[in-house]
């Protein structure tokens, strides 16, 4: 009788560890080489704007955004140069034409602690902005008031990165695994099963897509932006992005897409911080 259950037992633990196995070889990022085909278009930027050109020193930057009230863009500061550093952060609010800084806000005393401060996204509907920061999301005006400070809850442990205000609803687009539709009080609405190496930010387009940045490859060309479908999930390999060694944001406006990088906190070819722009 003892034998027997002990065998039961061992073969349940056999069992419950191939189990194991076989959620983690499903939950493993997939390359983003793999949905590289015939479609994927490969462009290099017609302009590229460094942020120490326009006063913007040791500028570590995370996030992108385009303002359609002031006609500007917002950009996040992660605000340390090293992982050993303590964070600073600050968004920082630029002309549309990338050539002065209109004002700057740090965040240190209005959100308190070592924020990690990850993507922003502006949303028109009451001229005010949204924060991706890790375990949580965070709705501020432009002051820096803080309106609403949401937690990603049982998702905290994926991180949330990208951003994208689209009318009554939120999405984020977490570090791994999944791209989440919230509403304005955190309730998750939908979740799409999204699971690339370093995959990081989102923006919306006119057609109700989102596109995603993914790609972390410092010294060379692998590096991606992917469109979704919102609505069905599915998703496909749009572009391979030259001069983008260090994705860390982007938004399309008007026929053309602006890719943040950030080479001064990655080491990466371009050691610095800058703005590509792509015709599209």
């Amino acid at each position: 009788m003892y034998k027997k259950a002990l065998k039961i037992i061992l073969i349940l633990i056999v069992i419950l560890a191939a189990i194991t196995i076989i959620i983690k070889i499903i939950s493993r990022p997939i390359s983003p080489n793999k949905k590289i085909n015939s479609e994927t278009k490969n462009i290099s930027p017609s302009q590229i704007v460094r942020f120490e050109d326009i006063g913007l020193e040791n500028f570590t930057c995370t996030g992108l955004t385009y303002d359609e009230k002031s006609d500007t863009f917002w950009i996040a500061d992660y605000g340390a140069l090293s992982s050993n550093e303590r964070t600073i952060p600050r968004i920082v609010q630029i002309n549309k034409d990338m050539t002065s800084v209109i004002s700057e806000l740090s965040l240190n005393d209005i959100l308190g602690g070592d924020i990690n401060l990850q993507g922003i996204s502006y949303d028109k509907k009451d001229d005010s902005l949204w924060l991706a920061t890790g375990d949580e999301i965070y709705n501020i005006e432009k002051d820096g008031t803080t309106k609403k400070n949401i937690s990603l809850g049982r998702y905290s442990k994926y991180k949330s990165n990208g951003i994208a205000v689209d009318n009554d609803f939120i999405w984020v687009l977490c570090y791994s695994e999944f791209l989440l539709k919230m509403d304005r009080e955190g309730n998750i609405i939908k979740k799409i099963k999204f699971n690339y190496q370093n995959q990081d930010h989102i923006c919306l387009l006119d057609n109700g897509n989102l596109y995603a940045t993914v790609g972390a490859d410092y010294d060379g060309e692998n590096n991606f932006v992917f469109e979704i479908n919102t609505q069905s999930g599915y998703n496909k390999c749009a572009y391979t992005v030259q001069k983008s060694f260090a994705i860390e944001g982007i938004i399309v406006i008007d026929d053309k897409m602006y890719i943040l990088n950030d080479g001064k906190y990655h080491k990466a070819k371009m050691q610095d911080s800058y703005i590509a722009v792509y015709d599209l």
